[in-house]
């Protein structure tokens, strides 16, 4: 359902149940008597270090929220605090690891980092969007809302009409509500040497999974949680059918690819990169990075837009980036051409189009994409 998974940021996204689970784990070791669960909980924040460092930055802030919530007693206290001890020593040395040596991440320059945050407007329109199709900018999908929509009054409904009484209490609700201050307070963007962003909507499906595990425990009438699930399956499938309209959009590239020889540098120019059936603002560059594609599937070669980051398991070497022309100059293509063996354009200016077409020759063309071929030109 939620942006970042349409983002590409699949890590992350497997990484909000994982976070959810180890919170309710959590809860019934602060609960329990004794060390019982310890090592369970340990291994929960194991997953979520694997998988995702920022949702362990997340856990902790939520570990210590349950710690002033539901701890009790001396020892409830202090097997609360052993949990938070594991998940600061695991944040840290990977935070350790990630600005050591020259090619750091860009962490050593935090302090003189400068912030960026989204106008509220944005925050809101983002929000609304995962309720209206992923295509909040451009209309939304009045189907989608609708159910939606629906699901309001037969909760409301389904609860006033059950005999069973709300015995979660507060705990993740209060969860929820942190997560959602998060999403409107954090910088959407840390800007250092590498820059970091999407660190406040991150916390919106954050937000969402804790919103849903504290509605599951709501008491409903039998009647409306059939009407519930009816309506969670209709949400699914649409989420499904988008999943499978953007996943052909996304493949057009292949036939192109499968032209190319492989292994050679890819100068990218690609300038509308937007999708047909996502968000025209918050998906504006949802195709840019299709381009990586063709490392995976030929396998082998390079662009000049590889990450330069640390973490990365493939960068360039100091020096050894070759050159572009700016995003808003890319007629200045030729004045870089032989660094590379092919151009990949997409939603280029017409007279970019045919300044290409006239100097090199165009070998595949599919979907919103073309292939140039510049030939045996390349300095390495």
């Amino acid at each position: 359902l939620h942006p970042m998974y349409f983002y590409g940021f699949l890590n992350f996204t497997l990484s909000i149940p994982i976070l959810v689970f180890a919170m309710l784990d959590f809860r019934k070791l602060l609960l329990a008597e004794g060390s019982r669960g310890l090592w369970r909980q340990v291994l929960w924040i194991t997953a979520l270090f694997l998988v995702h460092p920022y949702t362990l930055l997340v856990h902790i802030v939520l570990v210590l929220a349950s710690i002033a919530l539901l701890a009790r007693s001396r020892d409830s206290l202090l097997r609360g605090l052993a949990i938070f001890a594991v998940c600061l020593a695991l944040f840290f040395s990977w935070m350790s690891y990630a600005s050591a040596g020259s090619a750091a991440a860009g962490l050593q320059s935090l302090p003189d980092a400068r912030m960026v945050w989204w106008p509220l407007q944005y925050n809101l329109n983002f929000m609304a969007m995962m309720f209206a199709g992923m295509r909040f900018s451009a209309g939304g999908d009045w189907l989608v809302l609708s159910l939606w929509l629906a699901l309001i009054p037969v909760m409301a409904v389904g609860f006033w009409r059950s005999q069973t009484s709300y015995t979660v209490g507060l705990w993740l609700p209060l969860l929820a509500t942190l997560a959602l201050i998060g999403f409107f307070v954090l910088p959407f963007s840390v800007q250092t040497d590498a820059r970091f962003t999407f660190f406040s909507v991150r916390m919106a499906p954050v937000f969402l999974f804790l919103a849903v595990a504290a509605l599951t425990a709501l008491p409903v009438h039998p009647l409306a949680g059939r009407l519930i699930a009816v309506l969670a399956l209709c949400l699914t499938l649409s989420v499904a059918v988008l999943h499978d309209r953007v996943s052909r959009e996304v493949a057009d590239i292949a036939p192109v690819i499968d032209k190319m020889r492989a292994g050679e540098m890819i100068l990218p120019l690609i300038s509308n990169s937007r999708s047909a059936f996502l968000d025209p603002v918050f998906f504006a560059q949802f195709h840019y990075h299709g381009v990586f594609y063709y490392h995976l599937l030929s396998p082998g070669g390079a662009n000049p837009d590889m990450f330069h980051n640390r973490l990365m398991p493939v960068a360039f070497k100091e020096g050894k980036r070759p050159p572009r022309p700016p995003q808003r100059q890319l007629y200045r293509w030729p004045e870089h051409h032989q660094h590379y063996r092919y151009v990949i354009g997409r939603g280029l200016d017409p007279r970019i189009d045919a300044q290409l077409t006239t100097a090199t020759r165009l070998l595949a063309e599919a979907g919103g994409w073309r292939a140039y071929d510049l030939g045996e030109r390349v300095t390495r």
